[in-house]
């Protein structure tokens, strides 16, 4: 009951800021919780939250906001890392949702040899989907994982944020924190299906997460096989997660090239 309530404030004090209408927004929260809670079937209570607040997180229905729909991890993403919105409303319950979601990538009580690795395009694809199965499985390259994101140019030039992190010569110079959960995909072509939704103004930039076979890392949880939306095998990592910049390479064409040409691979800074 905690997190479906933090569910309906959340949505409620975010579209009164966008001006929608009370009963379209009522609908979505009834509908929204409705999938999440749907097939849970039998388990704890600690399962239940995890099962629903991934189902959550992962619906891929939006709410028309604005000219676009926007879905729920967006919203609370907002929510999260922007400080516009930090009445008490918005706040109280995104911080149980939030602790919900990070206490189900906090695999601090497993070992990491049971969980999900990208074990790169030899490796077997039943850990990505088959409930029980861990281990290294399928993935475009070997521990690394995709996200495809927008930046301004000014951050990625000479100078930029992420040039002067990607030239540090310390490696602790390297580093930075997320603000907010950051999504990434073990298939590079689900990470490339986000291009379309990157606004004009932004640079395309695909992120490639390389991953430690070694250490590997605590805090991450793979989604797909609790997922509402198959097939885009998402690792997921909590905010303030910390990232080492190992570099930033211009996109191969540039815009007159491209001309009026989808975004592809080609276009995008990667990082």
């Amino acid at each position: 009951p905690d997190v479906q309530s933090a569910t309906r404030s959340v949505l409620t004090h975010w579209s009164r800021g966008k001006a929608l209408l009370e009963e379209v927004v009522d609908q979505y929260v009834d509908s929204l919780i409705q999938r999440s809670l749907a097939s849970q079937g039998p388990q704890d209570a600690t399962g239940s939250v995890s099962n629903f607040i991934v189902k959550l997180w992962t619906d891929d229905v939006g709410l028309a906001a604005q000219g676009r729909q926007v879905e729920f991890c967006s919203i609370l993403q907002e929510v999260v890392r922007c400080d516009s919105l930090g009445e008490q409303g918005h706040l109280s319950s995104a911080v149980i949702l939030s602790r919900a979601l990070n206490a189900h990538l906090s695999q601090r009580h497993r070992p990491l040899d049971e969980l999900v690795w990208p074990g790169g395009p030899t490796a077997p694809e039943r850990p990505l989907r088959v409930p029980g199965m861990s281990g290294e499985a399928r993935s475009t390259e070997a521990w690394t994982t995709f996200r495809i994101t927008g930046m301004p140019r000014d951050e990625l030039t000479e100078g930029g944020f992420y040039d002067q992190l990607g030239k540090a010569v310390a490696i602790d110079d390297r580093r930075f924190r997320t603000k907010q959960f950051l999504a990434s995909s073990f298939m590079i072509d689900v990470a490339l299906g986000f291009l379309a939704r990157i606004p004009a103004h932004l640079e395309a930039v695909l992120l490639k997460v390389r991953i430690d076979r070694d250490s590997r890392c605590l805090r991450v949880g793979y989604l797909e096989k609790m997922t509402s939306c198959r097939g885009e095998h998402e690792h997921l990592y909590p905010p303030f997660s910390v990232f080492s910049v190992g570099g930033v390479a211009r996109p191969r064409r540039d815009a007159a090239a491209r001309g009026s040409a989808p975004l592809g691979l080609q276009d995008c800074w990667v990082v």
